[in-house]
């Protein structure tokens, strides 16, 4: 239907509000088709524009209508509509809905321009160019609870159980301990006309409101029907003392020619959506008066829909609003991620590189653990784009984490938040984090409750040399200094009511090294050093002494130490002190002069693994190797014809009960499985008497006609002969018979020594003949003398 009123209707208003004749004319044809332009409707009725609008200036003067513009007109359709609905409840529906939509979407239409230059695009950070928000945007998930309001105890956060010294037994994210339903932020703003997006620090709450201002500008189908009006609270502030919202939001928009009588009819009919952005970002002076002109504005335009962004923290001291639903905006997920990434690198026409990405970061935890914040996430990407890889000195890339959240992100975009906590230098805000976290890590704490952070923060606070007048009160300056760190950078965050974590853990982390690495005092560090070490066998300490490593100008003092206290446990036995006599031996004689260092420690990671029984040699570098390659296929061999071997106890019962078809085709699969094993040594052995040895072996095993019934008989013997074999020529295959505590000594020993190893692998400084003793020997003990 179009916008158009009956003209017998038309005639009637025209002859109440005692139009004359030629203003009866202009008015009864602008109205009986509002499609038609000024111009069109002067030819209508035969006249010049000139005199048409000297006509419509008695009209608008007749029916009180005042002001200046084109939407004039439309004020005036729809107040002549709303005498028609009186009269024709019914019949006026179609044609209010049809004009409005029209006034929408020329409205849109208008809108695009400013809607593009504010929301466009983004650059933040060390971007070179700036980059189209529409490509790179992420679908947004929502959390219709704010998590900081929960009312849970620390002990529901904190895993049931955990594994001695597993690599698997690390701590869970904090991501992960929360239940409630995640909707999209497209379906909860459809759902809700009044919402205030919380998030943390960088969590996507500005993308996805300039997203929303876009989708609308543009008339998505995902979306419309809606003008949207984007406004930077910040921006709004940085205006002359004190201006109205609604005058600064109608000059923004009148600036880009469309009418203040239109604005007003679209939010007398509650077209609009208002999107709020930054609350937290107002400075502290001009607060007060930005909430009362949020409070006023919703009240004032209380049909349309309402949007707030602000941060979780600043929002939970004091700014409310009646009628607002809160939610809170969620980190990404797994599939975010890669959408995010995917969405990054192809708008940088760099595909494969989103491959490459994701590929690394499926493999390092502490990676992901970053990328779940946007603001982090783009940093990654960021870096990644240049070199193809991140940084071997992780701490490096958590630095300039930390930087981008302390300093960067809210330096980029002009906002100074001045609290008691913005009083301190970068410097002493990382001291203090240090500090908790450290702290808190001795304590085995990745969650702390209120009085025990404020705790820490007090004890900080009383060593400083501050003003008097900023800090008479130190349990005010506390509590304050802690909101301030989850509201400016969001390194700490509530979780829960009262309850409080770092964001990430890999920040908990680097702060706790920072922590262990910045104390000047060299005989403190050393002693620092000293009680890191007696955590080498828990897992969760892993990181930390990576990163140490990396940190320390020079880690010689570190290395030795961790060397000295992996070797303590295996001191006191012979029979594992014999082991590693041989360990030394056979890895030293699988190289030449040339390849020592690299293959005698990869020779040692190899023969440990196979003479504890563990076939797993996955990292085992250099595997293709002649003398490797030899000796796990019949390490392989070996263990297959012992797992037959040991199945046989239950040959005799499986057949006397005929059940044994199965049986049998598993003891011909694994002997098949040793015969193309030994076929593989044979190839690969230079001595004549051991190919002859292998191949005799072979030929007893190939020519078993029943193969059940020989292993009853000879297995046992054709083992031994094995074995015998192994060790008279390889110098493997030895039975060490360890106990169950020895197993548990040395699985502990080979897991610090390959931390030991990662360390050494990192960015880590040490003197070089150091370095090479340590890889040289690295599954080795070695004494004080002989470092």
């Amino acid at each position: 239907m179009r916008a158009a009123l009956p003209i017998q209707f038309l005639k009637k208003v025209a002859e109440e509000y005692k139009l004359s004749e030629f203003e009866q004319e202009a008015f009864v044809e602008r109205l009986s088709d509002m499609e038609k332009t000024d111009l069109v409707v002067a030819k209508m009725i035969n006249i010049s524009r000139d005199r048409y609008s000297s006509r419509m200036t008695g009209v608008y003067k007749k029916f009180g209508i005042t002001g200046r513009g084109a939407g004039k007109a439309n004020k005036l359709f729809f107040k002549v509509l709303s005498l028609y609905k009186k009269d024709n409840p019914f019949g006026s529906y179609g044609i209010e809905t049809d004009a409005l939509e029209r006034l929408v979407n020329n409205t849109q239409i208008k809108i695009q321009p400013l809607i593009k230059n504010k929301c466009a695009s983004m650059r933040i950070l060390d971007m070179s160019n700036p980059v189209a928000i529409n490509e790179i945007f992420t679908e947004v998930r929502i959390r219709d609870q704010i998590k900081a309001n929960r009312h849970i105890d620390i002990s529901e956060l904190i895993p049931k159980s955990k594994q001695e010294y597993k690599l698997q037994a690390v701590p869970p994210q904090v991501t992960n301990q929360v239940s409630t339903e995640k909707i999209s932020g497209i379906d909860i703003i459809k759902q809700h006309r009044r919402l205030m997006i919380l998030g943390k620090p960088g969590a996507g709450k500005t993308t996805f409101l300039k997203h929303i201002a876009l989708l609308l500008s543009e008339r998505s189908d995902v979306l419309s029907g809606y003008i949207p009006v984007f406004i930077s609270l910040n921006d709004f502030c940085a205006e002359e003392q004190n201006k109205e919202l609604v005058e600064y939001i109608f000059a923004d928009i009148s600036s880009h020619g469309i009418e203040r009588d239109n604005l007003e009819i679209l939010i007398k009919s509650g077209r609009l959506i208002f999107l709020l952005d930054g609350l937290d970002e107002v400075k502290e002076s001009k607060i007060s008066h930005v909430i009362r002109q949020i409070r006023l504005l919703s009240q004032d335009f209380e049909n349309n829909n309402f949007i707030v962004t602000c941060r979780l923290a600043a929002q939970a001291q004091e700014y409310k609003f009646e009628n607002f639903v809160e939610v809170e905006i969620c980190d990404f997920n797994d599939n975010q991620i890669k959408a995010f990434v995917r969405n990054w690198f192809t708008e940088k026409g760099k595909h494969k590189r989103a491959d490459s990405f994701i590929a690394r970061m499926v493999k390092d935890s502490n990676i992901r653990d970053l990328a779940t914040s946007p603001l982090l996430l783009t940093l990654l990407c960021i870096v990644f784009e240049d070199s193809g890889d991140f940084p071997v000195n992780r701490s490096e890339l958590y630095e300039e984490g930390v930087d981008v959240l302390l300093r960067k992100w809210d330096a980029n975009r002009d906002i100074y938040r001045p609290k008691v906590y913005g009083e301190l230098s970068r410097n002493k805000k990382e001291d203090l984090l240090s500090h908790i976290a450290f702290n808190s890590f001795e304590r085995n704490e990745y969650f702390f409750k209120q009085k025990s952070i404020e705790n820490e923060i007090r004890d900080y606070i009383y060593n400083l040399q501050m003003p008097t007048k900023k800090y008479r009160s130190v349990d005010v300056d506390c509590r304050e200094i802690l909101r301030s760190i989850e509201a400016d950078h969001g390194l700490i965050t509530a979780i829960a009511k009262g309850i409080y974590s770092f964001s990430h853990l890999t920040f908990h982390e680097y702060f706790t090294s920072r922590k262990i690495v910045k104390i000047m005092d060299p005989d403190e560090q050393k002693e620092v050093l000293n009680s890191l070490v007696e955590h080498i066998y828990e897992p969760r300490w892993r990181e930390i002494f990576a990163l140490v490593s990396c940190m320390l100008p020079k880690a010689d003092y570190f290395m030795k130490l961790l060397k000295l206290k992996i070797g303590e446990p295996i001191q006191d036995s012979l029979k594992i002190q014999d082991f590693f006599s041989w360990l030394n031996r056979k890895s030293s004689l699988a190289a030449g002069p040339g390849e020592m260092l690299a293959l005698k420690s990869a020779g040692q990671i190899l023969y440990f693994k196979l003479a504890t029984t563990t076939l797993d040699l996955k990292g085992v570098k250099h595997l293709n190797h002649r003398d490797f390659k030899l000796d796990s296929n019949l390490s392989i061999v070996l263990s297959q014809s012992r797992s037959i071997f040991q199945d046989m106890d239950l040959a005799a019962g499986l057949l006397s009960s005929g059940q044994s078809v199965g049986f049998r085709r598993k003891v011909e699969r694994n002997q098949d499985l040793i015969l193309s094993t030994l076929d593989t040594c044979m190839e690969l052995v230079f001595d004549d008497r051991l190919k002859d040895k292998l191949n005799q072996l072979k030929n007893n095993l190939s020519s078993v006609e029943s193969p059940v019934e020989w292993w009853l008989q000879s297995g046992e013997a054709w083992i031994k002969e094995l074995i015998s074999t192994m060790v008279n020529f390889q110098d493997i295959g030895h039975s060490w018979d360890f106990n169950q505590a020895e197993l548990i000594t040395l699985d502990k020993y080979f897991y610090a020594s390959k931390l030991l190893e990662n360390c050494l692998s990192k960015d880590c400084y040490v003197s070089r003949h150091l370095r090479e003793s340590l890889t040289r020997n690295i599954l080795l003990p070695l004494s004080s003398d002989s470092l």
